[in-house]
């Protein structure tokens, strides 16, 4: 199932999981937690870049070996 248009609301399970490909930053956080701070009816998509927002690779200039996040319980597009 591609996370990129369902909602925070509709993650499976009560813990939210995030990893990078590029990195090793990994995280797992409450999903109630995660919808008092950012709503029920955000995009998995844009919390994405959200939790990634202070990575150094996601502001990489050049454009190459960009930050990869992704939800490792769901399938990664």
């Amino acid at each position: 199932m591609a996370s990129g248009a369902l909602r925070l609301e509709h993650y499976p399970g009560n813990t939210v999981e995030f990893a990078c490909t590029k990195c090793d930053r990994r995280g797992r956080y409450r999903k109630a937690a995660l919808i008092a701070i950012h709503g029920a009816n955000i995009r998995l998509r844009e919390l994405l870049a959200r939790m990634a927002a202070d990575c150094p690779k996601v502001r990489n200039p050049i454009g190459n070996d960009l930050c990869d996040p992704h939800y490792p319980e769901l399938a990664h597009d």
